[in-house]
């Protein structure tokens, strides 16, 4: 179950490169490409190292309330630090625009919209992890499944019913963090 989940969540992005390639023109997919890739390395400084240690102290942990504590620790540190980096990427989006697509009055939103992704994608990220470390895989696939699921879903919705382009794909991104989180 952890590997149909786990590999589904992660790939949900190659499964909609067809739908980036029909919809988005060649300039859009390119630049979603690159903000992408950036907002990738960002999450890999955001989570820096917490979702190892969370799951190191939940198994040499007694009880419950001490692997809830590290997880709620593991949570506000990756939003505190993902609230900083969408607050950076939101105050430099024009000259951030500018600097990775060459056209800041075309991206200058999709890069907003990408820096608050950042804030969005950390809880359903941190509570499919807290399912995978206490052996719930039909929890955590569950919640897989649905942020693959709403993703593609509101991805369909943002950018082919909406036409919202690039900033269309970070929107249905947001959205779909936003119903992970709230569910």
């Amino acid at each position: 179950m952890y590997l149909v989940a786990g590999t589904l969540s992660r790939s949900v992005s190659l499964i909609l490169l067809p739908l980036y390639a029909r919809f988005l023109d060649g300039i859009e997919v390119g630049a979603f490409g690159i903000i992408t890739a950036l907002i990738l390395f960002l999450q890999i400084l955001t989570i820096g190292g917490f979702d190892s240690a969370a799951g190191r102290w939940y198994f040499h942990t007694p009880g419950p309330e001490e692997r809830r504590a590290a997880f709620s620790t593991w949570a506000f540190n990756q939003l505190t630090i993902s609230l900083f980096f969408c607050v950076l990427m939101v105050v430099t989006a024009r000259p951030l625009a500018a600097a990775l697509t060459g056209d800041a009055d075309r991206f200058t939103s999709a890069v907003r919209l990408a820096g608050c992704f950042l804030v969005t994608a950390t809880l359903p990220n941190i509570l499919y992890n807290w399912y995978r470390l206490a052996r719930r895989p039909v929890a955590a696939s569950l919640t897989a499944v649905g942020t693959a699921a709403s993703t593609a879903g509101m991805t369909l919705l943002f950018i082919v019913i909406l036409d919202g382009g690039t900033a269309g794909a970070f929107a249905a991104q947001i959205v779909s963090g936003v119903i992970m989180s709230v569910l």
